[in-house]
């Protein structure tokens, strides 16, 4: 269970989906965050307080509207925010000891900075995400806040 939530901006523009989620087996859990250095997506899958990190090779700068068949199966059209990476965009970071409370103390993979990924609910020491930009510090739209199960 968890809150996964997809902000645009439309100022420089700036694309990111950050949250979090517990496996249903409940021993590991999943942290998705956003470098506010540089705007890379990273993700901390956690197990027993070890973290494998992937993130994307670098900020996603684009995030369309897109046009479809609704699934019902009738004519209806449906209007949406398509992410324009998969699971395979995703590059092993390595791993991150301390698991995702020590999340300070993670160094970006793209700029190198330290103490600058931010997720949706920070661990003790860092600041929430606030709802500005972090690349422009401009307010930022969230387009969606998803309960994942």
């Amino acid at each position: 269970m968890g809150v996964m939530r997809g902000y645009l901006c439309e100022r420089c523009p700036l694309a990111f989906e950050i949250g979090g989620y517990a496996y249903w087996s409940l021993e590991g859990r999943c942290e998705q965050t956003v470098c506010t250095a540089c705007g890379t997506m990273h993700r901390l899958n956690e197990t027993k307080g070890i973290c494998q990190v992937t993130a994307l090779p670098g900020p996603v700068r684009c995030l369309p509207l897109v046009t479809r068949k609704s699934a019902w199966g009738d004519a209806s059209k449906i209007t949406d925010y398509e992410w324009q990476f998969t699971d395979a965009d995703w590059e092993a970071v390595g791993i991150h000891l301390g698991g995702i409370e020590s999340l300070g103390q993670l160094a970006c993979s793209r700029c190198g900075e330290v103490g600058r990924i931010q997720s949706l609910e920070s661990p003790p020491n860092q600041v929430v995400f606030n709802g500005l930009c972090p690349l422009c510090e401009r307010p930022i739209a969230c387009l969606y806040h998803d309960t994942v199960n």
